[in-house]
């Protein structure tokens, strides 16, 4: 009976890390959830904080989800819910996430999202 339950937590151990950066939550608590979806000919980003002193929000973006690169800065408004557009994304498997720079200079960073763009029209 014991090693049917140390089985049963073991596989689900596991099973929740097959895919990190395809979760639909953030690793940081400062993130209540960040979502990517494909939008025109570009990318959509949603995403909600859960905690106050946020000054703004560093959105980067990978081809190869190793290297990232810096596509814009959002400013924190007040509000808990924030949108952003990537209008020019290019064709591929795209890698988002993003970095929380908080008013006392700490930073929090989201969950990686992915979206396929297959071709611009």
């Amino acid at each position: 009976m014991a090693f049917v339950a140390f089985l049963a937590i073991t596989t689900s151990a596991v099973a929740t890390n097959v895919h990190p950066s395809y979760t639909q939550g953030a690793t940081n608590s400062c993130f209540s959830y960040f979502r990517v979806h494909r939008q025109m000919n570009g990318a959509g980003l949603m995403w909600a904080v859960n905690q106050q002193g946020v000054a703004q929000f560093i959105v980067e973006l990978s081809y190869d989800g190793e290297y990232y690169d810096k596509i814009n800065e959002v400013p924190a408004h007040g509000s808990s819910q924030y949108r952003f557009t990537h209008r020019d994304a290019m064709p591929g498997l795209l890698h988002y996430r993003l970095t929380a720079v908080m008013t006392d200079g700490s930073t929090s960073e989201s969950s990686v999202q992915t979206v396929r763009i297959i071709a611009r029209k």
